[in-house]
């Protein structure tokens, strides 16, 4: 901001200088004025067509991220004061910056030209001449594309970026607090178990399951959803992603009970067999032999392995016929 005022004074004294009745120098206004804002538009279009692009993927759909809420510019100072926080996707947030910068940019450009129209102002033109760009340059999403510095727009290039000084689910500290969708201010702790658990389920390979495994203990590890009945897991035995083989062995000793049925009446067996995770359904009829977990039937009449082989997983079909013959 304070680069700004460097820019903006000294404009502001040279366009008070401008002669309003010049027919010359309104001329080279407007042109100048009109000229600089179609570039700036092609240029936003492009950052807004890029954004659109981008957030057709996947890992941006379901990456959760929490965004800060920006603060006053001359906020109370408060000793105990924590950084707050709003949960949302990188592809919801991202799509709201473009969208930010294309209504702001133009809802500008509406009002210069109304000031110049209807009350001959000529020193908007000659300052949003200087200022746009500069604005421009300062927009850290549109600068990141401009000069590429998402390099191919994949996950690790967006996250190394931190363009809204988001943090994920695995990054929040005590000292961060989370406003929810009705107002509440809420610590990491407070977070719901439900949410932490949803959160995993809609990241998908992407997820990242260190916050679920902090807060999980002896007395929340069997917690189910609300919605579905969906339990720990449930999911983390479903997914492939970095650190499942120690956090199953994790929720085993915390005594999940992955006998557990959803509202569809699957197990955790089912749920790893439906969705191809050999390592997961290996180690489900390894470490619970004897729990019934292959033989229990859904609400469909259906065991885990039928699921397997109607989802065509014969990694999965093979190590459960195998595992199986190995128990009996």
């Amino acid at each position: 901001m304070s680069h700004k005022l460097f820019v903006m004074i000294p404009l502001m004294l040279m366009s008070r200088k401008l002669d309003g009745e010049d027919p010359d120098i309104i001329f080279i206004l407007r042109c100048t004025y009109g000229a600089v804002q179609t570039l700036l538009m092609l240029s936003i279009a492009y950052v807004f067509h890029k954004v659109q692009k981008a957030v057709k993927s996947k890992w941006m759909q379901t990456s959760v991220i929490y965004v800060p809420i920006p603060v006053p510019p001359f906020p109370l100072p408060a000793a105990d004061a924590k950084t707050q926080y709003t949960k949302t996707t990188f592809s919801t947030h991202l799509q709201t910056q473009a969208f930010s910068l294309l209504k702001s940019t133009g809802g500008g450009i509406c009002i210069t030209v109304a000031l110049h129209m209807y009350r001959g102002m000529v020193m908007g033109l000659a300052m949003q001449s200087a200022m746009g760009p500069l604005n421009l340059h300062d927009n850290k999403l549109a600068k990141a594309i401009l000069l590429n510095q998402c390099g191919e727009g994949d996950e690790t290039s967006w996250m190394k970026l931190r363009l809204f000084d988001e943090k994920y689910p695995s990054e929040l500290t005590d000292e961060d607090e989370v406003v929810d969708d009705k107002g509440e201010v809420l610590t990491i702790k407070q977070i719901p178990m439900e949410e932490l658990i949803c959160n995993i389920w809609d990241a998908g390979e992407a997820a990242d399951i260190a916050p679920l495994m902090k807060r999980l203990t002896k007395e929340n590890v069997n917690t189910k959803t609300k919605e579905a009945g969906w339990t720990s897991i449930m999911i983390i035995g479903c997914l492939s992603v970095k650190g499942v083989d120690e956090a199953l062995v994790t929720l085993k000793s915390l005594g999940a009970k992955p006998e557990i049925t959803d509202d569809d009446g699957w197990n955790a067996l089912h749920w790893a067999a439906f969705h191809g995770n050999s390592n997961g359904a290996k180690f489900l009829m390894q470490e619970y032999s004897g729990k019934g977990l292959e033989d229990a039937k859904d609400k469909d009449g259906k065991v885990p392995l039928e699921l397997a082989k109607t989802e065509k997983n014969a990694r999965v079909v093979k190590i459960m016929q195998e595992t199986s013959r190995k128990t009996q």
